[in-house]
């Protein structure tokens, strides 16, 4: 898996969005890296997290205010040039004593939120590609399968990853089963990645998972990036 760096990316989305030029701009440090937000006209904003490791770059829409005592809130549409499936929620608290950031909720989980350590069931299984058929990858879509049996195993064996780690860890394919978790009387949908990543979610929450352990590498299109040991 080629990983080319964002920054030329985020410095051509700027250009093209920033016709009148942001009307905010505010920088920040959290525990994913040191961040820059832009924000536009037009409600648009860049927003690039950066780390001594790599650099990540989400575009999408803002709303509410940036002035002490306002909070803004933000939702990105677009991991570098990729739309995301499910947009990625951020609040930024603005404060005599600075900003803080309530972290994306894709990669957090509520202790009242779904537990793949406690027992669960698995409905609506379906393989789906997001792709027309005359794609690229359609071929690697159609050859790759997955039962429910595995899911099971995967899921459990999965852990949360943060955001850096979902950009530059993982592939990204069109090819994906969903489907529906069933949890102590509660529902939340699921999808499964070709590239050994998944998704869960209700309507308050969303938290990424990443399958790390290599007996399950060969149920994947593309494990999880591993750095080779000399």
């Amino acid at each position: 898996m080629v990983r080319l760096s964002l920054i030329p990316i985020f410095l051509f989305t700027v250009v093209l969005a920033s016709c009148s030029g942001p009307i905010k701009e505010f920088q920040l440090e959290s525990s994913e890296g040191r961040i820059e937000v832009k924000l536009f006209p037009d409600s648009s904003f860049v927003e690039m997290i950066t780390n001594s490791d790599s650099s990540l770059m989400l575009a999408g829409r803002w709303s509410g205010g940036y002035e002490v005592g306002e909070t803004l809130y933000t939702e990105a549409t677009r991991k570098g040039m990729n739309i995301i499936e499910n947009p990625i929620p951020s609040q930024y608290v603005f404060q005599t004593t600075g900003i803080s950031r309530v972290e994306h909720a894709v990669f957090q989980s509520s202790s009242l939120f779904f537990d793949k350590s406690k027992t669960f069931d698995i409905d609506q299984l379906s393989a789906s590609n997001s792709y027309p058929t005359a794609a690229a990858d359609s071929s690697i879509c159609n050859s790759w399968k997955i039962d429910s049996d595995v899911l099971y195993e995967i899921i459990e064996h999965a852990r949360p990853v943060s955001g850096i780690e979902w950009h530059h860890l993982f592939g990204h394919y069109p090819c994906r089963y969903t489907g529906v978790l069933i949890q102590g009387g509660e529902k939340y949908e699921f999808s499964v990645n070709a590239g050994s990543w998944m998704y869960v979610s209700n309507a308050d929450s969303t938290l990424i998972l990443g399958s790390f352990d290599p007996k399950f590498d060969k149920h994947f299109v593309a494990p999880v990036w591993r750095e080779e040991v000399q």
